[in-house]
């Protein structure tokens, strides 16, 4: 009985290392990004926002198209895009009834943009991303 609740504790031992040896092999080869890391893409891009002091992330290295309906202040608002990859994208804000109030990018390849908008009115507005790289926006 005691071999066998050795063999067993063994096992569970064996699994639990593998478990960890996994995990630091994905941290490692940066399939998985290393949350604790500096200098890691995460870290920056969390230090940038902070410093911009940012609502809200609308995607993170996210690829393709996306459209979200965002509620925005009446005055300026200041929008920050990202696109990386040789791709098309298009960004635009609209009213919710799907009039246009200002187009944040629009072009062809790697890009990076902080653009400030006016805002007509406190309400609801439909923020659509269309993009073939990865991208990524944000809004204050």
């Amino acid at each position: 009985m005691a071999d066998e609740s050795r063999g067993n504790i063994f096992v569970v031992f064996l699994i639990v290392a593998g478990l960890i040896a996994l995990g630091v092999y994905l941290i490692t080869s940066q399939i998985i990004p290393n949350p604790f890391s500096v200098g890691s893409r995460d870290w920056e891009l969390t230090t940038e926002a902070e410093k911009r002091q940012t609502q809200y992330r609308f995607g993170y290295q996210v690829r393709g198209d996306k459209t979200q309906i965002i509620a925005l202040n009446q005055g300026k608002a200041l929008f920050g895009f990202k696109h990386e990859g040789s791709g098309r994208y298009l960004v635009d804000l609209r009213t919710n009834d799907g009039r246009l109030i200002a187009v944040i990018a629009d072009g062809e390849g790697n890009f990076e943009t902080l653009k400030e908008i006016d805002v007509p009115a406190t309400d609801a507005y439909i923020l659509s991303v269309k993009a073939r790289g990865l991208w990524s926006l944000d809004y204050k």
